[in-house]
């Protein structure tokens, strides 16, 4: 598969747990394309980052992996929606 074959690079995000919003600290990855996927791998948002954060308001209280593909590679990491 494609995710075997990419290595995936370690994300920082915070705050973690969160309940509003998750900063990112990589500067680089606005313009890039973010998909967050809750624990049983379902596809719950996604869009284009235009700032170094995202908005979680919506989701559930979870368990929650954030995938952010740009042209370095992909990035992901877990975070937990309070």
């Amino acid at each position: 598969s494609i995710i075997e074959n990419s290595k995936i690079n370690e994300l920082n995000i915070f705050p973690n747990p969160t309940e509003n919003y998750l900063n990112i600290e990589n500067d680089f990855m606005i313009d890039a394309d973010y998909s967050i996927y809750d624990i049983s791998g379902r596809l719950v948002q996604n869009g284009k980052l235009v700032r170094n954060d995202i908005s979680v308001l919506n989701l559930n209280k979870g368990i929650y992996s954030l995938v952010i593909k740009t042209e370095n590679g992909i990035y992901s990491a877990r975070f937990i929606k309070e």
